[in-house]
């Protein structure tokens, strides 16, 4: 935790997700889907994966990009930046959730940046150690999708 997240552009969950931003098209089939997914995977994973045939020990290699697929900075940026709550904070938890806040009372907002945060550690945080447990870095990555 202490070494930090890489920039923005730097960031393998804001790679996989410019990736299926671009790619991602309304009212597509299941093939197209599944297309999507692995178009979106492998750019970041068999990088990644390449860690495994280094000889340095992998799970020592591992720890910088598993910690990277955390976004905890962006997920406290966005977070304190809404409590206590201003005018402004609408914009900042609407970043993070997908329901509109622009027109909620206060307490809906703040109520919806205390759900963002403890949803995001599981996703964002447990359920990679989980994968990474299982899988190792890929598993991590994988999942983060």
């Amino acid at each position: 935790m202490t070494i930090g997240e890489p920039p923005l552009k730097l960031h393998p969950v804001v790679w996989t997700g410019k990736i299926s931003e671009r790619l991602i098209r309304p009212y597509s089939s299941k093939r197209y889907g599944v297309l999507l997914w692995l178009a979106s995977v492998f750019p970041v994973l068999v990088p990644l994966s390449a860690l495994w045939f280094l000889p340095f020990p992998y799970s020592l290699l591992s720890v910088y990009p598993l910690k990277a697929s955390f976004s905890i900075r962006m997920l406290y940026e966005i977070i304190s930046k809404s409590v206590p709550f201003r005018e402004e904070s609408r914009k900042y938890v609407q970043q993070a959730v997908r329901r509109d806040v622009m027109r909620a009372n206060p307490e809906l907002v703040r109520s919806a940046a205390i759900e963002t945060l403890f949803e995001s550690a599981v996703d964002g945080i447990t359920s990679p150690l989980f994968w990474f447990l299982l899988l190792g870095l890929p598993g991590a990555l994988l999942q983060r999708l």
